[in-house]
């Protein structure tokens, strides 16, 4: 479960109160396991923000990635052109949902 920054400082807050971790997952309606490990990544790096991830960055931003280079349309008529075959749209999209 992922939590804000707020409810990660409510958690810190309500743990420096000296309430459990049971406790503070009946208040909350977190389980448990979510509010240990908040508690964890606390007391090892002092934050409440969100780490940097590890490994190599996406080479795309958000907008790259939803913005696709050529319509489902654009292909089947390059593939018709090019094979004299018809393939349908959905075919296209389905066979591209394999690949990305």
């Amino acid at each position: 479960m992922k939590l804000s920054e707020f409810k990660r400082a409510e958690i810190i807050g309500l743990r420096k109160s000296s309430l459990s971790i049971r406790k503070i997952s009946e208040v909350l309606q977190i389980p448990k396991s979510t509010i240990s490990d908040a508690i964890q990544r606390y007391e090892q790096h002092q934050k409440v923000t969100n780490l940097p991830r590890t490994g190599q960055p996406f080479q795309f931003n958000d907008n790259t990635r939803k913005t696709p280079r050529n319509t489902a349309t654009q292909i089947q008529k390059r593939v018709a052109n090019a094979t004299g075959v018809n393939v349908s749209v959905r075919t296209i999209r389905c066979t591209q949902t394999v690949f990305d």
